[in-house]
């Protein structure tokens, strides 16, 4: 049996699910001695959920892209944050449906595939000095959508996390 205690908030775009997993895959592979490497891990971690294999791999930072299959390690200075998380709870899988359904647009693609490869050239703290809540992530709107509450705490210079409930800000 394995325990899990949870420090991540639950629902709160953290990835707190995800890195759980990732722990607990490196942790089998070293206990079973299983002697399987971070890709394999994270192809298994793959089908689990999109965003274990960046948690697998452990990289401080990375660009993620495909489905979350493809990771890359990049080098960047950290940078500080700080995060609130509303008690405000967002459905992972709720939020993604919403996208697809109302806010996705296929022929917005290539402009988003172009935009990528930029980005990936840029660091973190630049990025987020260039884009509003919503251009930064995609999923704020849906979020939004289905969490009018979201609203009062859209601030200045804060960006939404993942799905959602947490905002962060660069210190």
């Amino acid at each position: 049996m394995v325990k899990i205690d949870k420090n991540i908030p639950e629902f709160a775009g953290l990835g707190g699910g995800s890195s759980n997993c990732a722990t607990f895959l490196n942790m089998v592979n070293i206990a079973c001695n299983l002697n399987l490497n971070k890709e394999e891990l994270a192809k298994i971690g793959s089908n689990i959920g999109a965003d274990v294999p960046f948690f697998v791999y452990e990289f401080d930072s990375a660009n993620v892209s495909g489905i979350g299959e493809i990771v890359e390690e990049f080098k960047e200075e950290l940078i500080n944050i700080e995060v609130i998380t509303p008690k405000i709870a967002c459905d992972t899988g709720k939020i993604y449906k919403n996208f697809r359904e109302k806010f996705y647009k296929e022929e917005n693609m290539q402009k988003v595939q172009d935009d990528v490869k930029e980005l990936f050239a840029t660091n973190s703290k630049d990025i987020l000095e260039k884009f509003s809540i919503n251009e930064a992530n995609d999923l704020y709107f849906p979020a939004l959508d289905l969490n009018s509450d979201l609203k009062k705490f859209e601030k200045d210079n804060w960006f939404f996390s993942g799905s959602g409930s947490s905002f962060f800000k660069i210190l």
